[in-house]
Order: structure tokens, then sequence, then C-alpha cells
């Protein structure tokens, strides 16, 4: 999934930061909007982005759950 300048995306599975725009052609460094820090640098393994995040948490995704 390719990251797009003002995704939401969670920083190392905990921070939700804002992501500015990416710093290289490749889009594997982007600048992001950390809460109450400013801003950042970080490396695309880092993010993940939130849509994604929220889909994982679900109870659909995790195999022989029933839902009532």
């Amino acid at each position: 999934m390719e990251i797009e300048s003002g995704a939401e995306c969670l920083l190392d599975g905990k921070t939700k930061v804002v992501v500015i725009r990416p710093l290289n052609r490749s889009k594997t460094v982007f600048s992001v909007q950390l809460p109450e820090k400013g801003i950042d640098t970080v490396d695309r393994s880092r993010l993940t982005p939130l849509a994604a995040a929220e889909v994982s948490a679900t109870p659909q995704s995790v195999p022989g759950l029933a839902l009532k």
C-alpha cells in the first residue's frame, strides 16, 4: 500500500502521525507531523497506514473467531 501526503499512519504501531510528504523519489523516507512534538523524518518501514491498522484489529480478521 502506497503512503500519500496527508495520510494518517501509526508510527512504530503506537503513535498516530500525519504524513507531510515523501522526501525521496522511491517514497521510502517521509516527513511526518508528530503530535505535540513537531516534524520528524522516518523510514517507510516504521509507518503503518491507519486504515490498514484498523482493518487488522477487527474481529473478522481473526481465524476461528465467531461473531454473535
